[in-house]
């Protein structure tokens, strides 16, 4: 909990969620616990965004800057919100995969066929820069399996 968190109002937050994906098992309880910490943090993110914003123009208004427009303020919070965009692009990924790998166990638990996770090698990828071939991604011509059978035995 942070200084302007009530531990109320996460224990409230937690029960809801935890009442939403009702989980069966200790796994399922990991995934819950994880989808709960991330939602939070997500909630926090957009609190931080509106002190960076807030702080900037501050900032300004000590500038002596008149008619302070929050474009300005976004420019001079730019260094902070970026990374703040980085973190809750990272927190809103790990909620995804988290309800996702929930979702997928409590549908196996019904006894629903599950189609295996989607997993895509990309050649080239590893080395680039060292000396590897151009990566060519051609948007009019959907990768399709025969067209990757054949893409792969030319370059064979």
């Amino acid at each position: 909990m942070l200084f302007d968190e009530a531990a109320e109002s996460f224990a409230a937050f937690h029960a809801e969620l935890r009442a939403v994906y009702a989980p069966a098992d200790a796994v399922e309880e990991e995934l819950v616990e994880r989808i709960v910490i991330c939602a939070w943090r997500l909630r926090r993110a957009a609190r931080a965004e509106a002190g960076l914003i807030d702080e900037a123009v501050e900032r300004l208004k000590g500038w002596q800057i008149e008619n302070i427009q929050y474009g300005r303020a976004f420019g001079h919070a730019g260094y902070g919100l970026g990374r703040l965009a980085h973190y809750e692009s990272a927190l809103d990924r790990a909620l995804r995969r988290a309800q996702m790998q929930l979702e997928r166990r409590q549908a196996q638990r019904r006894g629903e066929a599950v189609a295996p996770p989607i997993a895509i090698a990309v050649a080239g990828l590893d080395a680039i820069g060292a000396g590897s071939e151009n990566i060519k991604i051609d948007k009019t011509k959907p990768i399709s399996e025969s067209n990757r059978v054949i893409e792969s035995e030319t370059r064979g």
